[in-house]
């Protein structure tokens, strides 16, 4: 497997920070294609790319990375179309041997949150997402460090799952059956596998969820 220079989306995706939003423009469909979603990254305009390349910079602590992002910023066009590029190489290398089965944990999460909303209604399937994630009465409320007052007016929200933050489940909050619930669908979905020991049932990552893991911390 040919090796992948991550440092420039380690930058601009920074685990705390704010990730440009025309690295991940919303997708138009359910099940939106790769292509599609890299045109829409290198049909960006330049002002936008440098704006929000400057705001990533500005909210990121290491100092690796806000090297990275100063010297993306000197052209936001070329910059704009090298990030698309090694998505492009990130996807091919990292997900797409294993895109199979991350579709079926995608499409568990969103059956079962469908499930939620049907049976229960949107507030509880809102209060379930995160447990920084509140339904008040002044609207959805985030526990952030931004303080920031998003209006949604007509433009709506859209949810979308992420698999690479499953494996992170024990450190979330996440209430016992909601823990349950995302183990067995990571089990199901290969991630994981089960042995007994006594009364208990123990969880350990297979080669496939180990090899996602690893990949995300690099």
């Amino acid at each position: 497997m040919p090796l992948v220079d991550l440092r420039p989306l380690l930058a601009v995706l920074p685990r705390r920070g704010y990730v440009p939003d025309f690295l991940i423009p919303p997708p138009r469909t359910g099940s939106p294609g790769l292509r599609d979603q890299l045109a829409e990254i290198r049909a960006t305009g330049p002002a936008q790319v440098a704006r929000e390349l400057e705001r990533c910079r500005e909210t990121v602590d290491d100092e690796q990375h806000r090297r990275q992002l100063t010297s993306l910023l000197t052209d936001p066009e070329r910059a704009r179309d090298q990030l698309a590029a090694r998505l492009h190489d990130a996807w091919t290398s990292l997900v797409a041997p294993f895109w199979v089965r991350i579709r079926t944990l995608l499409d568990r999460d969103i059956d079962e949150r469908s499930r939620t909303l049907a049976r229960h209604g949107l507030r509880r399937a809102l209060d379930e997402l995160h447990p920084k994630i509140r339904w008040t009465k002044q609207g959805l409320s985030l526990a952030d460090r931004t303080g920031r007052t998003v209006a949604v007016d007509q433009r709506g929200f859209l949810l979308m799952p992420s698999a690479y933050l499953w494996p992170h489940v024990a450190a979330t909050e996440l209430s016992p059956a909601g823990v349950s619930r995302h183990l067995l669908a990571l089990r199901d979905a290969g991630l994981l596998t089960t042995a007994r020991h006594g009364h208990e049932i123990r969880y350990r990552r297979t080669e496939l969820g180990s090899a996602l893991l690893h990949a995300r911390r690099r």
